[in-house]
């Protein structure tokens, strides 16, 4: 059993895996979840495991899923009933701000900087590149960090009051091309920006992406964590005269 989260976050899921007596394990991308009789046993995320580590899992918005049958652990890094992991995740999300990739960010002029006093080093990053307006993407290319990153602190400035979040309507947006490892014609881009546009514009299976006054239609498709990246194949590169590193605009080919 496989997906992606588009339908079913990771609460969802979990909620109707517990009322399995012998759950298979869950993967994501960097992580994994252990159940035993319903309630979670040992969870890993990108390095760290425990309580830590289901708490992102849970707090995921987008990406794939797999159940792989016959596996167990004897790891035991989580001890609370499912039912509480899930009421503070639930909390924790109501609690939040959640930033998407085309919401406009801004240094509040009241704020409070003793509440800057702790940040993490990539978060006074951004701070500083807030002198003006600026998108997620914008700061991720400006701050050479993963979007992912530059969305999560963001929220976290967002949530101690020092910048302001200001949801904006999707729009074109610039990338940097990036080569995609295996072959196919379409072009990868993140799958936030997929379906912000698609909420917005209706289905398209094509972008429009512009290089200085050129501009070209390539078929499309969504893929979770690209960020900034717009990625082709080594073939498309060459059909369409592009290159790795160049920055693009790119929205959806109506």
């Amino acid at each position: 059993m496989d997906g992606n989260f588009s339908l079913l976050g990771p609460i969802d899921i979990l909620q109707l895996l517990s009322k399995r007596q012998h759950a298979p394990p869950g993967r994501v991308e960097q992580g994994e979840v252990f159940l035993s009789g319903g309630q979670p046993v040992h969870a890993s995320y990108k390095g760290s495991s425990g309580d830590d580590a289901f708490f992102q899992i849970l707090r995921l918005k987008e990406g794939s899923f797999e159940f792989v049958s016959g596996e167990t652990t004897s790891e035991k890094t989580l001890d609370g009933s499912l039912e509480n992991y899930l009421l503070h995740a639930l909390g924790y999300l109501e609690s939040h701000a959640e930033v998407g990739p085309f919401d406009s960010a801004l240094l509040d002029p009241g704020a409070d900087m003793a509440q800057a006093k702790d940040l993490p080093r990539q978060a006074s990053l951004l701070m500083k590149l807030l002198q003006k307006p600026a998108t997620a993407l914008e700061l991720a290319l400006a701050s050479g960090l993963e979007a992912e990153e530059v969305f999560q602190h963001l929220g976290q400035l967002a949530d101690r009051k020092l910048v302001r979040i200001s949801p904006r309507t999707p729009q074109p947006v610039k990338l940097k091309v990036e080569l995609r490892e295996e072959a196919g014609s379409a072009a990868l881009v993140d799958a936030r920006i997929y379906s912000g546009w698609r909420s917005q514009y209706g289905p398209f299976q094509q972008v429009e992406v512009r290089l200085a006054n050129q501009s070209r239609r390539i078929n499309v498709e969504p893929v979770a964590r690209a960020g900034v990246f717009l990625y082709l194949s080594a073939e498309a590169l060459l059909f369409h005269n592009l290159h790795v590193g160049q920055e693009v605009l790119v929205w959806p080919a109506l």
